[in-house]
């Protein structure tokens, strides 16, 4: 009897443990479920966030404008650049952030200095606008404009400086355009007026050229006048050296073009202008070009000169060092 109670015992035990061993596994799968349950979770999440990042990523790529952010402390070390800076610039972004100054060492040398500068008034004012010109891979200079803000912590330490530029070429040369063109107008009227005015007509002359060729930063600036039967005659000139000169005071040379006589002015007498950017691509007779080459120009623009209604005579610019693509 008491072997079989001893047994009897033994059993009622082991189904105690069962029953214990039973419930820590449910426990355990319990545990396992949660687990599963958070590493799904987890997992949502970071394909979302991964989602987000790129739908973020396609964005700033897209964007017209390129995004980058550096280092709040020197030597204000690249963190992060949008791809399409080299649809921009030119450079792979790993170019761009492998060097703290890459950027600052293609700034074009007329704007280094500012650009320098400006840093310490990033951190004070928080925020900063700046336009410069950073040089292209090809060779080539592209005006941006550089929006910067600072990003601090709870205390206010900068922590990081984020930014964005976009390529505004495009309007600075509208505004170069416009600053030419109101300088020429200003000065074709000032001459046009003391042509009126005054009797001293070789002062005001040779002062106009002299005006016109440093303000357009050319190679020659002349005044030719039409003659009774539409020939003519230089009768200012400045011209920078090592230019030959094409007026000789003491010699009198009537140059005489067939098209601007048998046109008494051709175009000009509609106020029309004539810009050349390259005399051998502007589909001119030899002989044309030839005259050019003897005044040693490479690219020109002429205007014409009014005296009240009458076409007086003709304003020419010449680059002579190299074709030059004028602002129209």
């Amino acid at each position: 009897m008491s072997q079989a109670q001893g047994l009897l015992e033994q059993l009622v035990a082991a189904q105690a443990k069962i029953q214990e061993l039973t419930e820590e596994l449910a426990a355990e799968r319990e545990v396992a479920q949660q687990l599963e349950q958070r590493v799904d979770q987890y997992q949502n999440s970071l394909a979302h966030c991964e989602a987000r990042n790129h739908r973020l990523q396609r964005i700033l790529e897209s964007s017209p404008a390129t995004t980058y952010s550096y280092q709040a402390d020197p030597p204000y070390a690249c963190t992060y650049i949008s791809q399409n800076i080299e649809a921009a610039l030119g450079y792979s972004p790993e170019e761009f952030a492998a060097e703290p100054n890459f950027c600052v060492q293609r700034v074009h040398p007329d704007d280094a200095a500012q650009v320098l500068e400006s840093i310490p008034q990033i951190f004070t004012q928080g925020k900063l606008q700046r336009d410069y010109r950073v040089r292209h891979r090809d060779g080539h200079y592209v005006w941006i404009r550089d929006d910067t803000v600072v990003l601090r912590d709870l205390q206010g330490v900068p922590q990081e400086v984020v930014s964005y530029f976009t390529d505004i070429t495009g309007c600075k040369a509208d505004e170069a355009i416009a600053h030419q063109q109101m300088e020429w107008e200003a000065l074709l009227r000032d001459i046009t007026q003391q042509i009126r005015q005054t009797l001293d007509l070789e002062v005001i002359l040779n002062t106009a050229v002299d005006q016109v060729r440093q303000v357009l930063a050319v190679d020659r600036a002349v005044v030719y006048r039409f003659l009774p039967d539409w020939s003519g005659d230089f009768v200012a000139e400045s011209v920078a050296k090592p230019w030959v000169k094409l007026l000789n005071p003491e010699v009198r040379q009537v140059l005489t073009d067939t098209c601007l006589q048998e046109n008494q002015g051709s175009r000009f007498q509609n106020q029309e202008t004539l810009a050349v950017a390259n005399i051998y691509q502007a589909g001119f007779q030899p002989c044309h070009i030839g005259l050019l080459e003897q005044f040693q120009a490479k690219a020109f623009v002429v205007v014409p000169i009014f005296a009240a209604e009458t076409l007086w005579g003709l304003f020419a610019i010449y680059q002579n060092t190299d074709f030059r693509p004028w602002l129209e």
